[in-house]
Protein backbone atom coordinates (compact mmCIF):
# COMPACT_ATOMS: atom_id res chain seq x y z
CA UNK A 1 0.00 0.00 0.00
CA UNK A 2 0.90 3.41 -1.42
CA UNK A 3 1.13 6.01 1.60
CA UNK A 4 -0.96 9.28 0.30
CA UNK A 5 -0.64 12.26 2.19
CA UNK A 6 -2.35 15.44 1.66
CA UNK A 7 -0.25 18.24 0.85
CA UNK A 8 -1.34 21.21 3.38
CA UNK A 9 -3.54 23.65 1.26
CA UNK A 10 -1.34 26.48 -0.24
CA UNK A 11 -1.95 29.63 2.20
CA UNK A 12 -2.29 33.00 0.18
CA UNK A 13 0.37 34.88 2.33
CA UNK A 14 2.38 31.99 1.29
CA UNK A 15 1.76 32.18 -2.34
CA UNK A 16 2.79 36.58 -1.82
CA UNK A 17 6.17 35.93 0.04
CA UNK A 18 7.40 33.73 -2.67
CA UNK A 19 5.96 35.77 -5.56
CA UNK A 20 7.40 39.27 -3.62
CA UNK A 21 10.62 36.91 -3.50
CA UNK A 22 10.49 36.23 -7.44
CA UNK A 23 9.96 39.46 -8.08
CA UNK A 24 13.19 40.89 -6.29
CA UNK A 25 14.63 37.90 -8.32
CA UNK A 26 13.62 39.55 -11.38
CA UNK A 27 11.48 36.47 -12.03
CA UNK A 28 8.20 38.64 -13.05
CA UNK A 29 6.24 36.57 -15.09
CA UNK A 30 6.71 33.85 -12.00
CA UNK A 31 5.68 36.33 -9.80
CA UNK A 32 2.51 37.68 -11.69
CA UNK A 33 1.78 34.30 -11.67
CA UNK A 34 1.55 33.56 -8.05
CA UNK A 35 0.41 36.82 -7.04
CA UNK A 36 -2.67 36.07 -9.26
CA UNK A 37 -3.35 32.73 -7.56
CA UNK A 38 -3.30 34.19 -4.51
CA UNK A 39 -5.62 36.68 -5.13
CA UNK A 40 -7.75 33.80 -6.19
CA UNK A 41 -6.96 32.24 -2.55
CA UNK A 42 -7.39 35.57 -0.75
CA UNK A 43 -10.67 36.34 1.30
CA UNK A 44 -12.09 39.38 -0.60
CA UNK A 45 -11.77 42.94 0.38
CA UNK A 46 -9.46 41.30 3.33
CA UNK A 47 -5.36 42.34 4.36
CA UNK A 48 -4.69 38.90 2.31
CA UNK A 49 -6.47 40.27 -0.83
CA UNK A 50 -4.86 44.21 -0.64
CA UNK A 51 -1.33 42.58 -0.90
CA UNK A 52 -2.26 40.37 -3.60
CA UNK A 53 -3.67 43.54 -5.78
CA UNK A 54 -0.30 45.61 -4.52
CA UNK A 55 1.75 42.74 -6.00
CA UNK A 56 -0.04 43.02 -8.61
CA UNK A 57 -0.42 46.39 -9.49
CA UNK A 58 3.64 46.62 -8.83
CA UNK A 59 4.71 43.80 -10.82
CA UNK A 60 2.37 45.43 -14.17
CA UNK A 61 4.39 48.42 -13.26
CA UNK A 62 8.09 46.62 -13.20
CA UNK A 63 7.08 45.19 -16.34
CA UNK A 64 6.00 47.93 -18.17
CA UNK A 65 2.06 47.29 -18.63
CA UNK A 66 0.95 50.47 -16.67
CA UNK A 67 -2.75 49.95 -17.88
CA UNK A 68 -3.09 47.05 -16.20
CA UNK A 69 -1.17 48.30 -12.91
CA UNK A 70 -3.60 51.28 -12.93
CA UNK A 71 -6.68 48.35 -12.62
CA UNK A 72 -5.12 46.86 -10.31
CA UNK A 73 -4.41 49.90 -8.40
CA UNK A 74 -8.04 50.77 -8.62
CA UNK A 75 -9.03 47.58 -7.13
CA UNK A 76 -7.00 47.55 -4.31
CA UNK A 77 -8.87 51.38 -3.85
CA UNK A 78 -12.33 49.59 -4.70
CA UNK A 79 -11.61 46.63 -1.61
CA UNK A 80 -10.22 49.55 0.69
CA UNK A 81 -13.28 51.28 0.42
CA UNK A 82 -15.66 48.28 0.87
CA UNK A 83 -14.25 47.66 4.20
CA UNK A 84 -12.89 50.72 6.18
CA UNK A 85 -12.49 48.94 9.53
CA UNK A 86 -9.72 46.77 8.36
CA UNK A 87 -7.99 49.81 6.51
CA UNK A 88 -5.75 51.19 9.52
CA UNK A 89 -2.41 52.19 10.40
CA UNK A 90 -0.47 51.00 7.42
CA UNK A 91 -3.01 50.33 5.18
CA UNK A 92 -4.24 54.08 5.64
CA UNK A 93 -0.56 54.67 4.80
CA UNK A 94 -0.53 52.49 1.61
CA UNK A 95 -3.56 53.98 0.64
CA UNK A 96 -2.47 57.30 0.28
CA UNK A 97 0.78 56.48 -2.11
CA UNK A 98 -1.68 54.18 -3.89
CA UNK A 99 -3.87 57.34 -4.52
CA UNK A 100 -0.99 59.04 -5.97
CA UNK A 101 0.18 56.17 -7.74
CA UNK A 102 -3.16 56.03 -9.87
CA UNK A 103 -2.65 59.69 -10.95
CA UNK A 104 0.91 58.65 -12.45
CA UNK A 105 -0.15 56.38 -14.23
CA UNK A 106 -3.49 57.89 -15.52
CA UNK A 107 -1.03 60.91 -16.33
CA UNK A 108 1.56 59.04 -17.56
CA UNK A 109 -1.35 56.77 -20.00
CA UNK A 110 -2.87 59.94 -21.19
CA UNK A 111 0.46 61.27 -22.63
CA UNK A 112 -0.08 58.74 -25.48
CA UNK A 113 -3.46 57.44 -25.22
CA UNK A 114 -7.17 57.85 -24.99
CA UNK A 115 -9.29 57.66 -21.89
CA UNK A 116 -12.70 55.61 -21.94
CA UNK A 117 -14.95 55.86 -19.12
CA UNK A 118 -17.36 53.16 -20.19
CA UNK A 119 -20.52 52.28 -18.03
CA UNK A 120 -23.59 50.61 -18.80
CA UNK A 121 -27.27 50.06 -17.49
CA UNK A 122 -27.45 48.14 -16.15
CA UNK A 123 -23.52 47.59 -14.74
CA UNK A 124 -21.82 44.50 -14.81
CA UNK A 125 -21.82 44.42 -18.79
CA UNK A 126 -17.98 42.20 -20.05
CA UNK A 127 -16.31 44.89 -21.99
CA UNK A 128 -14.34 44.23 -25.23
CA UNK A 129 -12.13 46.16 -27.18
CA UNK A 130 -11.45 45.70 -30.59
CA UNK A 131 -12.68 42.08 -29.85
CA UNK A 132 -10.54 41.50 -27.09
CA UNK A 133 -11.75 41.01 -23.66
CA UNK A 134 -10.45 44.36 -21.44
CA UNK A 135 -8.73 44.57 -18.63
CA UNK A 136 -5.64 42.71 -17.11
CA UNK A 137 -7.50 39.25 -17.29
CA UNK A 138 -9.77 39.99 -20.29
CA UNK A 139 -12.76 39.77 -17.70
CA UNK A 140 -13.11 43.64 -17.14
CA UNK A 141 -16.73 44.90 -16.36
CA UNK A 142 -18.59 47.89 -16.45
CA UNK A 143 -17.53 50.18 -14.81
CA UNK A 144 -14.12 50.33 -16.18
CA UNK A 145 -11.83 52.81 -17.74
CA UNK A 146 -10.12 51.81 -21.17
CA UNK A 147 -7.12 53.60 -22.11
CA UNK A 148 -6.43 53.21 -26.16
CA UNK A 149 -3.86 53.93 -28.91
CA UNK A 150 -5.24 57.03 -30.55
CA UNK A 151 -7.60 56.30 -34.18
CA UNK A 152 -11.02 54.54 -34.27
CA UNK A 153 -11.99 51.59 -31.74
CA UNK A 154 -14.37 49.41 -31.51
CA UNK A 155 -15.99 49.10 -27.46
CA UNK A 156 -18.72 46.06 -26.91
CA UNK A 157 -20.36 45.36 -24.27
CA UNK A 158 -22.05 42.24 -23.05
CA UNK A 159 -24.19 40.66 -20.46
CA UNK A 160 -26.60 37.80 -19.93
CA UNK A 161 -30.01 38.50 -20.82
CA UNK A 162 -29.30 41.81 -22.99
CA UNK A 163 -28.31 42.28 -26.53
CA UNK A 164 -24.90 43.13 -26.99
CA UNK A 165 -24.29 46.68 -27.91
CA UNK A 166 -21.29 47.47 -30.29
CA UNK A 167 -20.18 51.55 -30.72
CA UNK A 168 -17.06 53.04 -33.07
CA UNK A 169 -15.69 55.72 -30.84
CA UNK A 170 -12.84 58.18 -31.58
CA UNK A 171 -9.66 58.09 -29.89
CA UNK A 172 -7.48 61.19 -29.14
CA UNK A 173 -4.37 61.66 -26.87
CA UNK A 174 -4.84 63.11 -23.52
CA UNK A 175 -8.27 63.37 -24.11
CA UNK A 176 -10.82 61.30 -21.33
CA UNK A 177 -14.66 60.49 -22.51
CA UNK A 178 -17.35 59.20 -21.08
CA UNK A 179 -19.68 56.48 -22.77
CA UNK A 180 -22.72 55.57 -21.30
CA UNK A 181 -24.63 52.98 -22.90
CA UNK A 182 -28.21 51.70 -22.09
CA UNK A 183 -28.75 47.57 -22.72
CA UNK A 184 -31.79 46.80 -24.15
CA UNK A 185 -33.32 43.17 -22.67
CA UNK A 186 -33.23 40.58 -25.11
CA UNK A 187 -36.88 39.92 -26.51
CA UNK A 188 -37.08 35.95 -26.92
CA UNK A 189 -40.27 35.06 -29.11
CA UNK A 190 -42.48 31.71 -29.27
CA UNK A 191 -44.34 30.31 -31.82
CA UNK A 192 -47.30 28.90 -30.50
CA UNK A 193 -48.62 25.86 -32.44
CA UNK A 194 -52.50 25.87 -32.32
Amino acid sequence: ARNLEASPPVAAVDLYEEAKADLKEGRSLIALGKFKKGLGLATPDSADAWLMLLGLSLTYDRTEQPQHALEMYRAFLASIARNPGEATGKWEKRRHIVENEVARLDALLLETRGALVVRSEPLGARLYLNGLGAGANGDAVTPFTLYAAPGEVVVKLSLGGYDSAALRVSVNAGERRSLSVPLKKTVVQTQLKV
